[in-house]
């Protein structure tokens, strides 16, 4: 247990501060938060994410840099929803359409 937190704590923590750093940047307007949130979120110490997750995540990014802005840049909880979505309360995520499986 001597090596948990130099193991599993330390390199998680590096990864909270510079999405913080991040959020900083987005918050005073700064165009460098874009690739700062990028450089966290590709980082190959990341494995908070699956590859596959945070892949489709700056696809996104990429796509609508204005509505990635807002979780950085809202004070308090973001909380998104579908619009048919009977339960406001509970957080939703869909995968952007290239992302969709083809039906068949």
């Amino acid at each position: 247990m001597p090596s948990f937190q130099k193991d599993e704590r330390v390199y998680k923590l590096e990864l909270a501060e510079r999405l913080r750093d991040a959020r900083d940047l987005a918050a005073s307007q700064d165009d460098g938060w874009f690739d700062a949130v990028c450089g966290a979120v590709s980082d190959p110490a990341n494995n908070l994410t699956q590859w596959q997750v945070h892949d489709s995540f700056l696809r996104w990014l990429r796509g609508d840099r204005a509505g990635g802005l807002t979780p950085f840049t809202s004070s308090g909880r973001v909380k998104a929803r579908r619009p048919h979505d009977s339960n406001p309360s509970r957080p939703t995520c869909r995968r952007p359409p290239s992302d969709r499986p083809a039906r068949g």
